[in-house]
């Protein structure tokens, strides 16, 4: 691991910023850079939702990008994962 290379967790993280390669042609390939805001079901596909950076023209948009199209993402910052503020704990008497 390089040394200024995080450890990557198993899931993104709403708040991280990406740089996701996806398919945009049968020869082509998009690429979108920005904050990843969370999960959107788009019929029975899941997609991600991505708010664009200053490095688009269209900054500050929000892209979905269908989860079948990625190619490679690449991570720029990850934020720490946020544990529920509530624990529920349940007890079962029976």
């Amino acid at each position: 691991m390089k040394k200024n290379q995080k450890k990557f967790g198993s899931e993104l993280v709403e708040g991280s910023r990406y740089l996701i390669s996806s398919l945009h042609t049968r020869e082509n390939t998009l690429e979108t850079r920005g904050e990843f805001k969370g999960y959107v079901f788009i019929g029975r596909d899941q997609g991600l939702r991505v708010e664009l950076d200053d490095s688009h023209e269209e900054s500050g948009t929000i892209r979905i990008i269908p989860c079948h199209m990625i190619i490679h993402i690449d991570v720029i910052s990850q934020m720490e994962r946020k544990e529920d503020k509530e624990k529920k704990s349940s007890t079962y008497f029976g």
